[in-house]
């Protein structure tokens, strides 16, 4: 099975069902784990890949401002898992997943592949336009974490 159809196209399907307008781009994807930098479907990006990739986003160049630094969270998924973190989450420890699916009414969903996975708990329990925009506007701050100013986000 491809990552394409084991991961990305169940994620954009339940984003499609809770009324996101999906622009999917899936062309192309590798169907061969080793050309996505994965050993398998069901490893997670290699933490230091990922840090490599976060870094290159916010580096900044002669004070203009951090590319994507106003976005409030990340999303990896990869196989069964599925974790979110800031955008200034640079280590593995900052990363989590979503844990229940609430409110009540989206529980309720046919599951892509037929199950439950940590995926389907995340897109179903934050991703909810409502629920979203409540996290977004009540439950992330900024604070100081040493000498960096980090984004929190509730969980």
């Amino acid at each position: 099975m491809s990552e394409r159809s084991f991961v990305e196209k169940p994620f954009l399907d339940q984003l499609a069902a809770l009324g996101w307008h999906i622009i999917d781009q899936g062309q192309g994807v590798p169907g061969d784990p080793a050309l996505s930098l994965r050993m398998s479907f069901r490893e997670i990006i290699l933490p230091d890949v990922f840090r490599d990739s976060l870094n290159a986003i916010n580096q900044t160049e002669q004070g203009q401002p951090r590319l994507f630094y106003t976005n409030q969270l990340l999303i990896r998924t990869c196989g069964d898992r599925a974790d979110f973190g800031t955008i200034t989450a640079t280590d593995e420890e900052f990363f989590f997943p979503w844990k229940d699916i609430y409110p009540e009414k989206y529980r309720k969903f046919v599951a892509p592949l037929g199950q439950v996975r940590e995926q389907e708990t995340l897109i179903q329990g934050m991703l909810p336009k409502e629920t979203l925009l409540d996290l977004v506007r009540t439950c992330s701050v900024f604070m100081n974490a040493g000498a960096k100013r980090v984004k929190v986000m509730a969980r």
